[in-house]
């Protein structure tokens, strides 16, 4: 029976970064050139709906009425963000698997827009039904339950959401790894794999829960240090601002210009360490999956990676 080595998957990850770090960075730095003017396009939209909210205090009636002037855009502002996210989400993600299945195919960072890309969109779009359809069954026994314990002392109620909770994550954590090879399989065949997934993890929960608990370890610690240097560099660059938000944040917020021009450089930060980990996440985490399927398909497939 085909098998995977967990080390190995691990080390695909490491080996992109030594290897191509270029196309890593490539990989982090096209959300951002997206996504930076993206959020400035609709700066003074998010930034009035915060000065409008900051001056209406607590009051949520004034709140609501506050916003309800900005909700068209508002409502634009986040579909588009998931149209920019799930389109980024499906490119990054096609990159990294090109970097392993087809590594002769590096122009452009292995970056690209065709029909691989839309095949992952279309199953990360249903994949994403499936969860949530997944998450609806499995609150509907809990609610039940919970109705049932209403007059039950606090006690066998914390318990019973906990256990409901632990279970509700194991399934889906269980799902999640009998379809994790959907998208790398989905790109190699260039059609629609979902369900197939299935039978090619097979056997294998174990191994592939070990590799995803050892490269989030991984990305965590580098996370850690981004987090220290990202809150560090803040504080350093735009610590002025920040004070003068807290102490009066409706006359902070009553000017866009001045809260993008104070805001500017720790922005510029955030968005130097947003490469970072974005590049350094697709290639640690979801790169290996490539490799994966290509160890669990073996000779079945071994046309498709050449």
């Amino acid at each position: 029976m085909a098998d995977f080595s967990i080390s190995e998957a691990l080390g695909v990850g490491t080996g992109l970064l030594t290897r191509k770090p270029l196309a890593v960075l490539a990989w982090g730095v096209l959300p951002v050139i997206v996504i930076v003017p993206f959020l400035l396009l609709f700066a003074g939209t998010l930034i009035a709906v915060i000065s409008e909210a900051s001056r209406a205090g607590a009051d949520q009636s004034a709140i609501a009425a506050a916003i309800l002037p900005q909700i068209g855009a508002l409502f634009l502002f986040v579909l588009l963000a998931i149209v920019i996210a799930w389109v980024l989400s499906a490119m990054i993600g096609a990159a990294a698997y090109r970097a392993v299945l087809h590594p002769e195919q590096s122009g452009f960072a292995y970056l690209r827009f065709g029909s691989q890309e839309l095949w992952l969109m279309a199953v990360g779009f249903v994949m994403g039904l499936v969860f949530f359809g997944i998450g609806l069954a499995l609150s509907i026994p809990q609610a039940i339950v919970n109705l049932a314990m209403l007059n039950s002392d606090v006690g066998p109620r914390i318990t019973a959401v906990l256990l409901f909770t632990l279970a509700r994550e194991v399934i889906t954590i269980w799902i999640w790894l009998r379809l994790s090879m959907a998208l790398p399989m989905t790109f190699a065949q260039r059609k629609f794999q979902l369900f197939e997934s299935w039978a090619i993890t097979r056997g294998h929960t174990l191994q592939l829960l070990g590799f995803s608990v050892l490269a989030i370890v991984m990305l965590s610690v580098v996370n850690f240090v981004v987090l220290v240097v990202g809150v560090g560099g803040t504080f350093a660059l735009a610590g002025g601002a920040i004070a003068a938000a807290r102490a009066n944040p409706q006359a902070f917020f009553a000017s866009p210009q001045a809260v993008i021009a104070a805001a500017g450089p720790a922005l510029g930060l955030w968005a130097v360490l947003l490469v970072i980990t974005s590049g350094v996440s697709t290639a640690i985490f979801r790169a290996p999956f490539a490799h994966i399927y290509r160890s669990l398909a073996g000779e079945d497939a071994a046309a498709t990676f050449t």
